[in-house]
């Protein structure tokens, strides 16, 4: 069973792997959308370290891309996350037996699961926005997928710099503790602007404790944690608890000990009990 953290930053990686990560995935320098930090290529020799490369790519941009690919190719890393299907047609077939489909909330069913995976690639992430019973169903029918477990979902991109043109005067972009509230809601999304756009994310924080095991019997193999607006010792130990579950420790004490220890964070369960289409 492998516990692997998306986004995560360049200092946080060894203490992540000692926590009980299999796999940590940073931003590579230029490809990655979501990345608050990116890094050089030669930050990705350290084992355990995997490669984000989920950036949008404009026609004109087709060379930057082709020399990122071959740049991620060389590196040792196992897996190369990715966004734009660009990067199928692109990919060697070296390194697309590296690569992992992962537009957020886009793969809702097995029949796009089994066409992204019957292009060749290692695996595919489902979306967090389903409920149990047919995430479940998704990894009986495509075990290869991959399932986010914990972290906050990608609600919603833009390529347009929404902060800055909307409040010019106050330079947010790059700020990580920024909000958006709707008018009648007290919940709080995340939102953040970089050079690439805006992103905008769940006003929850997905936790799995009790779900993970059921995803193991199902069948899937990969777990995916997302490291973006997760306190550092939060983060470190949501990977803690999830080992211990996966290695038989019970799931409800894991779950009441994170959100007792951490109960300012909007920690919930998400779609897991509730269907996005009714």
């Amino acid at each position: 069973m492998k516990l692997i953290v998306l986004n995560a930053a360049e200092e946080q990686r060894e203490n992540l792997l000692k926590a009980g990560a299999d796999r940590v995935v940073m931003p590579l320098q230029n490809g990655s959308f979501t990345a608050a930090q990116e890094y050089p290529a030669s930050s990705f020799n350290t084992p355990g370290t995997d490669i984000l490369l989920n950036r949008f790519f404009f026609p004109s941009e087709q060379e930057e891309l082709t020399e990122l690919l071959h740049e991620a190719e060389e590196l040792p890393a196992e897996d190369v996350y990715f966004a734009d299907p660009a990067v199928i047609s692109l990919a060697s077939d070296k390194l697309k037996q590296k690569l992992v489909y992962h537009p957020d909330t886009l793969l809702t069913n097995s029949n796009d699961m089994s066409w992204w995976l019957a292009r060749g690639i290692r695996s595919a992430v489902v979306s967090p926005l389903l409920t149990r019973e047919e995430t479940v169903s998704i990894i009986k029918a495509c075990p290869a997928c991959t399932v986010q477990i914990h972290g906050h979902t990608l609600m919603a991109e833009s390529r347009r710099p929404l902060l800055s043109s909307y409040a010019p005067e106050k330079n947010l972009p790059g700020k990580r503790n920024l909000f958006l509230r709707e008018e009648k809601r007290q919940e709080r999304m995340p939102v953040y602007e970089n050079e690439h756009g805006t992103l905008v994310y769940s006003d929850f924080e997905l936790m799995s404790f009790r779900e993970i095991r059921s995803f193991a019997e199902a069948g899937c193999t990969r777990f995916l944690i997302n490291a973006l607006f997760v306190p550092d010792d939060a983060l470190a130990d949501a990977v803690r608890a999830y080992r211990d579950i996966l290695n038989g420790a019970d799931a409800l004490q894991a779950e009441k000990d994170c959100t007792e220890k951490y109960g300012y964070l909007p920690l919930g369960t998400g779609y897991y009990e509730e269907k996005t289409i009714k």
